[in-house]
């Protein structure tokens, strides 16, 4: 127990409790308080570590995933899942509990025992808003740059119903916040849509890429922006004239390697005549706004409709040799009106992006639709693997589902839904997948119960089953990434590894940074709000797959094994929405 009235100091937005061995810290925003606690001396033998944190209100207090909700008919308070992190970046998922009078975390005596002090718990996700007025924003999209320490996110603005502009913001989580304010990517009459965005390791530069133009007539557009100054180059055109391009998307080269293209643009092209056909081409585009070698076809045969490509955020960590740079492009294909197939192809990056064979990379015969494929996961060595989320129905809903693909072979499909235990009748649209160099951070719309959506994300690893198959093993069940007082449109994510950060990259390198479209209390209108999410939990050693009866706290319990595949590794089995003291 620590006694004492504690110091307090005001820095900023920040008010620091000096308690002597442990510092109380509340870091200030309009929307959020983010509180960690850092003990900076611990006794010998300290055992478990208590805090006991007291909650006076007269709302009504649940477990929601790894966190809390209090809430009543005029509004609610999130309180996040806590993490452990010692000096030496050693890092542990706690357990809270809803206690008499508050919320109780644990440290357990084992990781106390050998953590390198200081050591921080720190118990919530950080939410930031990035427009906040009247005007109605839609398609958003983010990506890193790792030798500046900066997230660019791009916004689609409605300005008409033919004109929509495309605007973009830095953000610095190690600052934390924007540096300066939302610079307009098009402004002009031109009707950009969807944006995405990517950056070069090498050149520092941000490529963002739309469709321009009316339906039957689109082109895909590009522009420049300077991670360093903010310089934006020319807008300039990606794809050829004639048929219809959308739906773009692009991946850029996080290698220190100089080469004469820095960025792979991918989209559907749709032409019309002789008969209907949409395909998936790509096109390499240079640091300077050109375009360096020919139109690549993806997936272009005529009998087949290719729609909705997704290329990995980048083609891997900088510390890889050039030629085991690679992207995987995943699409969706129309195999009937109701019914459509995940597709993937991993290309090289090389003056001919040369493309591996294409194959089917979820094996069930279901509908499934839009998927998104993460940057490639090197710990395999040559083999590397990429994570694919999609929607797929089951049961008259929808479900997002996992396969860990390698180059030219997937591992099945998991049930996100079923692994969580959140119920299977809830309907889960529109994945978005970041790889952080340990996790997969999946973020993704949840129905509400009363017609509209809410954003919410999980995280998981890869676990290699007794048959030497690999697949995703979750790691943290559910997080709320937005308090639903709207309804989630549109949703992105991207992280550190994403943009080219290497292991070793500092004490957030695990971090990413989440991104919303949401209608406002009265529906009238769309903002762009975020979350910055660090990631810190250890490997979990296998898959969840199969749920729990609902228990008396009107949850189901939900477990995890944490450590790895060594038989004499010290196992943590971890549970949580138990019961309280209850059996």
């Amino acid at each position: 127990e620590i006694a004492g009235a504690p110091t307090a100091a005001i820095d900023g937005e920040t008010v620091h409790l000096d308690r002597g061995a442990l510092v109380e810290t509340y870091h200030l925003a309009l929307d959020s308080v983010e509180q960690t606690f850092v003990f900076h001396e611990l006794p010998a033998g300290a055992g478990d570590i208590v805090l006991h944190l007291d909650v006076d209100t007269d709302l009504a207090a649940r477990a929601v995933g790894a966190g809390f909700v209090v809430s009543s008919d005029l509004g609610r308070v999130e309180y996040g899942s806590a993490t452990a992190v010692d000096a030496a970046g050693r890092s542990l998922g706690l357990q809270q509990t809803l206690v008499e009078g508050g919320i109780e975390i644990v440290v357990p005596t084992e990781f106390v025992d050998a953590a390198a002090l200081p050591l921080v718990v720190d118990p919530v996700v950080t939410t930031v808003s990035i427009t906040n007025n009247s005007r109605n924003y839609t398609d958003v999209d983010v990506a890193y740059d790792a030798q500046n320490g900066v997230y660019q996110v791009v916004y689609e603005r409605v300005e008409s119903f033919n004109d929509h502009d495309v605007f973009a913001v830095f953000y610095n989580t190690g600052l934390g916040g924007f540096l300066g304010t939302s610079t307009s990517i098009d402004i002009t009459t031109g009707d950009w849509r969807g944006p995405r965005v990517a950056s070069n390791y090498l050149e520092q530069d941000f490529l963002t890429v739309a469709a321009r133009g009316a339906i039957g007539s689109r082109d895909v557009v590009g522009r420049m922006r300077n991670a360093i100054s903010g310089a934006r180059g020319a807008q300039f055109t990606i794809s050829p004239v004639g048929d219809d391009h959308l739906a773009p998307d692009v991946g850029g080269f996080t290698n220190d390697t100089s080469t004469t293209s820095d960025f792979v643009v991918t989209w559907q092209r749709n032409t019309p005549f002789p008969s209907p056909d949409a395909d998936i081409v790509a096109q390499r585009v240079s640091a300077s706004s050109t375009l360096t070698g020919g139109l690549v076809t993806i997936a272009g045969a005529s009998s087949d409709m290719d729609r909705l490509p997704r290329i990995s955020r980048g083609s891997g960590q900088t510390s890889l040799t050039a030629p085991n740079h690679r992207y995987m492009i995943v699409w969706e294909r129309e195999t009937s009106p109701t019914e459509r197939r995940i597709y993937a192809r991993v290309v090289d990056f090389d003056p001919d992006l040369t493309g591996h064979p294409v194959f089917r990379a979820y094996d069930i015969l279901v509908d499934a639709r839009r998927p998104d494929v993460s940057t490639q996961d090197e710990r395999s060595g040559s083999d590397p693997f990429w994570v694919i989320a999609f929607e797929r129905l089951k049961g008259g809903d929808y479900e997002i589902y996992t396969v860990v693909a390698q180059d030219g072979t997937n591992f099945n499909g998991n049930d996100l839904a079923l692994q969580q235990d959140v119920g299977q009748a809830i309907e889960q649209r529109r994945p978005r997948i970041a790889y952080d160099g340990q996790d997969y951070m999946i973020a993704y719309q949840s129905e509400d119960g009363l017609g509209g959506w809410d954003a919410y994300m999980t995280v998981g690893n890869i676990a290699e089953d007794d048959n030497g198959e690999f697949r995703m093993a979750l790691v943290e069940r559910i997080t709320e990434l937005r308090a639903p007082d709207g309804s989630v449109d549109d949703l992105a994510i991207a992280s550190r590894w994403d943009g080219g950060t290497d292991p070793g990259g500092g004490a957030d390198e695990n971090s990413s940074f989440a991104l919303w479209t949401a209608h406002g209390n009265l529906g009238t209108d769309l903002d762009v709000g975020g979350a910055i999410v660090v990631e810190t939990t250890s490997l979990v050693v296998g898959r969840q797959y199969c749920d729990a009866n609902e228990n008396v706290s009107g949850e189901s319990a939900w477990m995890r094994v944490i450590g790895n595949q060594s038989a004499t590794f010290n196992h943590r089995l971890q549970c949580q929405n138990l019961p309280v003291d209850t059996f």
